[in-house]
């Protein structure tokens, strides 16, 4: 079914600086590039912190060559500083999670969550893991959208974003449109062996609710398979809002003002106003719009908003998709040494359990062959007694296969949010709420796994699996979910509140509900949806 067009909007030509959108992430270069390709023109507000210097000249003296050029020390820098603790830092850069504005407060992050936000230019784009897949139509059936809603807008994204993808068993059960030519990734020894395996035994697997296929990544196929996707990539491979962002600043119609971090939005008959500080001189700054597309993030969307109308005493809710790992041994041999094989260290396998005895939605899995951390991460778990085992660690890390695996936010926890007086970040408090469905989803996907996989010759160990913290899987929102009939707190599908006509929510902020399956690439589809239908109505 089609979603209807909420009330039209006012159109008419106004000074000032075009349409804003706040933030350079995903979503606010879908946003930007649908409304520059109808014409409009449009001011991209951001923060939009960089590497350091040591950083990016890293990153330079990399591309400067191919990766048999690369020195052993600029690998060893490259390399140096990932850890459980640290998360991804691209080229040794926290340009991640950096805060340059203390956006907690005094009062600092709340340790019962992980979810925090990214100041970065591109935002978690900078160093994030590139699975891309659409939504299942069954796992957003209680949408005032449909799958029809967003398929010419996950076509418009490759315009600028990378799509490795072939057509296989899993264009069936979650097809990406148009795909016309195989632009996947070369895929390790590893994924291939484990992809004949499933294809093997593909009809039993399916029978058993479990659908495979190679996994789908915003990426070029150009890739050198250098093995440094995790650490940065050099080249340019991995799509990266950021150089998005630069690419349309060749455009007349685009100007990109980073340093900016925008505190509030206010509307009236004569525009909309963005309010916020000048980072560089501690000024403040406003700029006038025709419209505004709210893309700074969850967390710093519902800041802006909390700031914009009155939210006090309100209580919203965060929804997470809870995430999990699950390691697996294979039992073949492996046709080549997996750590010096020329190979890219993304997710090279996707698994959608669709089975109603283990969860009433999709359960998505992604799958990662070798790579170098999982030694050390073995090490770290096995403590004083690694140096003792250290050739059976060697050993089983180059067997290892690792299951990522992520649940419907309905089978998740999720964050109650309350809103002081003044609305400020400073004046919200987080409550995490469990969901005991977690769990027993988790279990039950260990189960189907353990009984199924093996006959392919891969085996879960299901001892040293692990829950991830609420939050950690950053993929999260619906703070203020699309309804066709809002409520105080929601908004139309066009990602507008009550009472607002040309201010647009266009974010992970404005998701019903987050499916299980990768959320960029729906959040991007839609911001794209409604930048496109708001430029024209």
């Amino acid at each position: 079914m089609t979603a209807a067009l909420p009330a039209p909007i006012d159109n008419s030509p106004m000074s000032g600086d075009g349409d804003i959108v706040i933030g350079s992430g995903p979503a606010g270069v879908a946003a930007a590039s649908a409304l520059l390709g109808a014409g409009r023109r449009v001011t991209l507000l951001d923060v939009g912190e960089d590497m350091e210097p040591a950083c990016a000249d890293l990153r330079s003296r990399l591309r400067s060559t191919d990766p048999s050029g690369w020195t052993a020390e600029d690998i060893a820098r490259l390399t140096a500083k990932r850890s459980p603790a640290k998360g991804k830092m691209p080229f040794g850069s926290d340009i991640l999670f950096r805060d340059p504005v203390g956006f907690f407060g005094t009062a600092g992050a709340p340790a019962e969550f992980s979810l925090r936000p990214s100041f970065a230019k591109g935002g978690f784009s900078t160093g994030w893991g590139a699975a891309i897949l659409p939504y299942r139509a069954q796992d957003i059936d209680d949408w005032p959208l449909s799958l029809d809603d967003l398929d010419d807008h996950y076509a418009a994204l490759s315009k600028f974003m990378p799509v490795a993808a072939r057509r296989d068993r899993l264009q069936e059960v979650f097809p990406i449109p148009r795909i016309e030519s195989d632009t996947s990734l070369t895929e390790s020894a590893q994924a291939r062996e484990l992809l004949r395996r499933l294809e093997d035994h593909a009809p039993s697997l399916e029978a058993k609710g479990i659908f495979f296929g190679k996994a789908r990544q915003a990426a070029s196929n150009r890739c050198y398979r250098c093995g440094m996707c995790l650490y940065g990539c050099a080249y340019d491979y991995i799509f990266n809002a950021a150089y998005t962002v630069d690419r349309l600043s060749g455009s007349a119609n685009f100007r990109y003002i980073p340093a900016t971090y925008v505190d509030s939005v206010h509307e009236s008959a004569a525009g909309t106003e963005v309010a916020g500080t000048n980072l560089t001189t501690s000024q403040r700054t406003a700029f006038q719009a025709d419209r505004v597309f709210i893309a700074a993030g969850v967390l710093q969307t519902l800041r802006i908003v909390s700031n914009s109308i009155d939210l006090t005493a309100a209580e919203l809710t965060l929804k997470d998709s809870q995430h999990f790992f699950l390691p697996m041994l294979h039992s073949w041999s492996a046709s080549e040494d997996p750590e010096h094989e020329d190979k890219h260290t993304l997710t090279q396998v996707f698994l959608e359990l669709i089975d109603r005895e283990v969860s009433g939605r999709t359960v998505h899995v992604q799958l990662y062959t070798y790579h170098d951390w999982y030694a050390e991460d073995m090490r770290l778990r096995f403590g004083g007694l690694s140096p003792a085992i250290a050739p059976l660690i060697r050993f089983a890390s180059k067997r290892l296969i690792v299951a990522q695996g992520f649940l419907h936010s309905d089978l998740s926890s999720q964050i109650k949010i309350r809103v002081g007086k003044g609305g400020n970040a400073g004046n919200l408090t987080f409550e995490v709420q469990r969901n005991q469905a977690s769990s027993e989803v988790i279990a039950k996907v260990g189960r189907l796994l353990s009984a199924a996989l093996p006959r392919i010759g891969l085996w879960p160990i299901r001892m040293m699996g692990r829950i991830e913290p609420v939050g950690s899987s950053f993929h999260g929102g619906a703070t203020f979910p699309m309804r066709r009939r809002p409520g105080r707190y929601e908004t139309d599908t066009l990602g507008r509140l009550p009472g607002l006509t040309r201010i647009h929510l266009v974010d992970a902020s404005v998701l019903p509900a987050i499916p299980a399956t990768t959320i960029t690439y729906s959040v991007m589809a839609n911001a794209h949806r409604i930048a496109t239908q708001a430029a024209r109505i």
